[in-house]
């Protein structure tokens, strides 16, 4: 998954973090708008130029599905229809293989991580329960 992707997911976190110990009744509301207005900024991005190659319109598609994944709770059904065309558009042009392999291991990361973070407050070493 690419910088850009990761950093676009980070934000979203950090900003659920923070409207929670704000404002946790506008969380869902304020993601909401984020995401949409980040997907459809991304999508017209993506969609100005071509992919160059295979590995690029591979990348685009597994940064588009990585991000619908983890982010896809706060799309609504013409950002989703969006995205769905973007990506049937790179269809003839992916490495299927690259794409799997890449999507189960962002899978598998995300879901390591969210077990780490679930999990913490058992480590002997956290304090910040004291």
């Amino acid at each position: 998954v690419s910088d850009y992707a990761k950093e676009m997911m980070m934000c979203c976190v950090l900003q659920q973090a923070e409207l929670e110990l704000c404002s946790p009744q506008l969380t869902s509301e304020c993601l909401q708008a984020t995401v949409q207005n980040a997907f459809v900024n991304l999508l017209d991005q993506l969609e100005a130029r071509e992919p160059a190659s295979e590995r690029e319109a591979t990348q685009r598609v597994i940064d588009i599905c990585a991000l619908e994944q983890a982010l896809g709770g706060f799309t609504n059904l013409e950002t989703r229809t969006h995205v769905n065309a973007f990506r049937a558009g790179l269809v003839e042009q992916l490495d299927q293989r690259k794409l799997q392999r890449c999507l189960n291991n962002m899978r598998a990361s995300m879901r390591m991580a969210m077990e780490s973070l679930e999990g913490g407050a058992e480590d002997d070493l956290n304090t910040s329960s004291i």
